[in-house]
């Protein structure tokens, strides 16, 4: 999967580049009411993404994105992942971007590396170079299907989001 994505950025970055983002997130239920009803200490659940933007089309970008997720559960939960989207920033109102994607991910957790698939969407309010956002995901948790040994569930995660333009290069001729 690593050749893949490498692969997949390499061709990316040199045909399609419009700009490269950097989003932190942060789960929101998981900051206010813990992991679990019997745990409800605040808990990390940071979400880390690299997005590579393609160029502006009629409604809005495709763009490909590198994720980590970070969890502090017990024991600790990692995830990496390679989305595809397309981002709609051409709609009714000014400033507002709305996003799809949909991509796989590997799972750390337990002594194990597990394959995962996910999707999600978001929406941001975009100030200049800056993006205030919330991120709506799904995740297949084949951890738990692992652990449990039951069919891997599907868990919904929402996360408050930054999002700073990295990079953006000079306007092609």
């Amino acid at each position: 999967m690593i050749k893949i994505a490498i692969a997949l950025l390499f061709t990316y970055t040199l045909n399609a580049q419009e700009s490269i983002t950097l989003s932190v997130a942060q789960d929101v239920k998981m900051a206010f009411k813990g992991v679990s009803k019997i745990d409800s200490d605040p808990a990390l659940n940071m979400l880390f993404q690299v997005r590579l933007e393609a160029r502006q089309d009629k409604l809005g970008f495709f763009s490909l994105v590198l994720g980590h997720e970070y969890a502090e559960l017990t024991p600790v939960y990692k995830r990496n992942s390679v989305d595809i989207g397309y981002t709609f920033n051409r709609l009714f109102i000014d400033n507002i971007e709305l996003g799809a994607y949909v991509g796989l991910g590997n799972i750390n957790r337990f002594s194990e590396n597990l394959p995962s698939f996910g999707f999600g969407g978001d929406i941001n309010y975009v100030i200049g170079d800056l993006k205030l956002g919330f991120f709506l995901q799904c995740v297949q948790r084949s951890d738990l299907g692992f652990r449990y040994e039951k069919k891997s569930p599907y868990i919904f995660s929402g996360f408050l989001k930054v999002t700073y333009v990295l990079f953006r290069p000079r306007s092609r001729k």
